[in-house]
């Protein structure tokens, strides 16, 4: 996986602005330019953008999930758990007006990504369709269906060889 981070993406920029283009310019075959070109883009992509194992933690992230909401959510198991140490009402109280008010950010944040995602204006329907495919996970289940038995000529098949020789013989 590539980390396109605020940073990563201005080094990117950085790094394209500092190359030195005078090969491709000067080059007299387009496909000499042109393949110097892609050479300096991949270098300064892979030297920006590189490629970082996923992090078992990091996979069950939300894409709606926040750097802050992320810390209040480390901010809640603290309350919760200095008010299991202390079972100080105080401690209670805290923890929950503290849950309540993280379940509407949190409601609240997702809500607006997904209105973002599936805002009819802004995109296609094919963007709205892949958006949902990849929201709901919609994909054709796989049916693999198994015949335990098969009537032929009136009489009950179950053998697995034998039905296969009578759906031979049929086809």
């Amino acid at each position: 996986m590539r980390l396109f981070s605020e940073s990563n993406i201005k080094s990117f920029k950085d790094q394209i602005r500092n190359v030195d283009w005078l090969d491709t310019y000067s080059a007299t075959d387009t496909d000499t330019a042109f393949d110097n070109f892609e050479c300096m883009l991949t270098t300064c992509f892979n030297n920006c953008f590189s490629v970082v194992r996923l992090s078992r933690k990091h996979v069950r992230d939300k894409k709606w999930m926040t750097a802050g909401i992320a810390m209040s959510y480390r901010a809640k198991h603290r309350l919760f758990k200095k008010w299991m140490n202390s079972h100080n009402p105080n401690d209670e109280q805290k923890y929950k007006n503290y849950r309540a008010i993280l379940k509407r950010l949190t409601t609240a944040a997702e809500l607006s990504y997904y209105k973002e995602q599936f805002d009819v204006n802004a995109n296609t329907v094919k963007q709205l369709r892949l958006n949902l495919n990849k929201t709901f996970s919609c994909k054709k289940p796989k049916c693999h269906a198994v015949i335990t038995s098969l009537t032929v000529s009136g009489g009950v098949v179950t053998d697995t060889k034998d039905i296969c020789n009578s759906l031979n013989k049929y086809f």
